[in-house]
């Protein structure tokens, strides 16, 4: 496999050539950051491809850099760093978390972040003005009542038409911070924060994901807290959302004995069309699953490896295009990023190596970067204060463009192959006598006496 790449003041140029079932060695995306935490990926600027997008740490940068497609050539190119935010201006000071999202309701997505130190913490916004003027605003304050940031997530809670905030802290509290604002005729406006949940043992919340995971029709709040368990607040508001999550919401527990709780995602693993639970534990490392039985009631862990050495992140993403759920995670002292395959029953293969480079690794997203359907893999690691881009060469066929490999769409019922040539048999060239009928481009036709 080979790896060239150009480096110049604006951008960073990738291509990658390679064969089936291999990765690019990481690609540093231009810039400098420090402590890097979390990366992420967003349409930006309005124009289908994904941004990246990283919060770092011991500099309290808010950094983005934009994916500006790939070249006549087959280079990926990456705009150089732009810092929406930094050092201790505005407050976003030891930023934590970001996420992107609607804010004010004008068509484009803005970036949200939690931060703080100390017990200051802060919940902040930045409008994004790229259509005006190729930025984002400086720092919009939406609550400072959170004791140091560390997670934040946004939903339209009360279904009013905007996006609300939920965010966690160092001290185990989770607040959600109210738009009443009547967009896009106002902008943002924020209610004081209010805490619906706070850790009797004052543990941190190391990350939370909102999702309706019991189907009635309004988001829950999970949660993950540092060295103890894992667990959600299921709102009860029968599709008319409390956003204060009154008395009637239930905490469900869904690990008390989880050590070292790093990550939670909602999503279905399973196939069956309610959402499963991803998990990371750092201290035991483990990444383990937990099916949604039915309506947000939850099994036991189940665990896909006990081998990611001080898990810091688990991502959900169907890697090899087979139409199976797989999982990435990442390992903080082994510097890696592997992939386990799901063989369609939640049976999984073994590790996979996406990278061993990272060092000190402490997030990883899957995204489809350079347009090739193929999920790239994106890091952020601390130990070498780096921003990483991972491409993906796997060899895969997909003469319908659905997003399937060719053999899994014809496994899974998606197309036919009559012939068995193993290509679907809509991607044929000519049409095929099979007796009765005809088959080919288009489908099957019966034939014509």
């Amino acid at each position: 496999m080979g790896i060239d790449f150009i480096r110049t003041a604006f951008a960073v140029f990738v291509f990658v050539a390679g064969a089936f079932g291999q990765w690019g060695g990481e690609i540093t995306v231009l810039g400098t950051v420090t402590d890097p935490l979390v990366v992420i990926t967003a349409d930006l600027d309005g124009d289908t491809d994904l941004e990246m997008i990283a919060v770092s740490s011991s500099d309290s940068k808010v950094s983005w850099w934009e994916n500006d497609g790939v070249t006549d050539d087959g280079y990926l190119a990456m705009g150089r760093q732009q810092v929406v935010a930094s050092g201790t201006k505005g407050g976003v000071y030891q930023t934590q978390d970001i996420i992107a999202g609607d804010m004010d309701g004008d068509g484009d997505l803005d970036l949200v972040t939690a931060s703080g130190a100390g017990g200051n913490g802060v919940i902040a916004w930045f409008t994004n003005n790229i259509a005006d003027d190729g930025t984002f605003s400086s720092v919009n304050v939406i609550g400072t009542s959170v004791l140091t940031g560390t997670s934040v997530d946004v939903s339209d809670l009360d279904d009013d038409g905007d996006m609300d905030v939920v965010a966690g802290d160092y001290f185990g509290g989770i607040h959600v911070f109210e738009n009443t604002a009547t967009l896009p005729t106002d902008p943002p406006i924020w209610a004081a924060g209010v805490v619906i949940y706070q850790d009797p043992s004052y543990l941190a919340v190391t990350d939370i994901e909102l999702a309706d995971v019991d189907g009635d029709g309004d988001e829950d709040v999970m949660m993950a807290h540092k060295s103890s368990h894992y667990s959600y607040l299921e709102n009860s508001s029968d599709g008319s959302l409390d956003i204060a999550f009154g008395t009637q919401d239930t905490l469900v527990t869904l690990d008390a004995v989880a050590s070292g709780p790093k990550s939670i995602r909602a999503v279905d693993i399973d196939g069956d069309g309610d959402l499963d639970l991803l998990c990371a534990n750092s201290n035991e490392n483990t990444v383990g699953w937990y099916e949604n039985l039915d309506a947000g009631t939850y099994g036991g862990e189940r665990v896909v490896s006990s081998t990611v050495m001080w898990v810091s992140s688990a991502f959900p993403y169907d890697v090899n295009l087979d139409g199976d759920m797989d999982v990435v995670a990442s390992s903080y002292t082994d510097n890696q990023v592997v992939w386990f395959a799901n063989d369609g029953s939640e049976v999984w293969g073994s590790a996979t190596i996406i990278t061993s480079t990272a060092v000190g690794v402490q997030s990883v997203v899957m995204a489809d970067l350079n347009g090739d359907l193929r999920p790239d893999c994106l890091t952020a690691s601390s130990g070498d204060d780096q921003v990483g881009y991972h491409s993906n060469s796997m060899r895969f066929e997909d003469c319908n463009g659905n997003g399937l490999q060719d053999s899994a769409d014809i496994e899974k019922g998606t197309s036919l192959d009559v012939n068995s040539d193993s290509t679907p048999d809509e991607c044929q060239t000519e049409w095929l006598d099979m007796g009765n009928a005809l088959v080919g481009t288009g489908g099957i036709a019966p034939k014509l006496a």
